[in-house]
């Protein structure tokens, strides 16, 4: 469980971390090209997590289930 723990939270951080520098670098983005690129990396990333909680969640739920079949 605890190196569960550890990838999730290594996952999560990974796309935060890339939300983080690309929304830091938009005020410098000195053209419209450059600031579309930087949306659709956003963008990308958000789906990213997204998805990652979405796997969470149904983990959790998948789990939950197990424990409630074996009461």
């Amino acid at each position: 469980m605890q190196q569960f723990t550890s990838d999730a939270s290594h996952e999560l951080r990974t796309p935060l971390a890339v939300l983080q520098s690309t929304i830091e670098e938009m005020p410098l983005a000195s053209d419209l090209q450059e600031v579309t690129q930087n949306l659709e990396i956003m963008e990308r990333q958000k789906l990213r997590l997204s998805r990652l909680v979405k796997d969470l969640l149904l983990i959790s739920c998948i789990d939950q289930q197990k424990i409630l079949t074996n009461i």
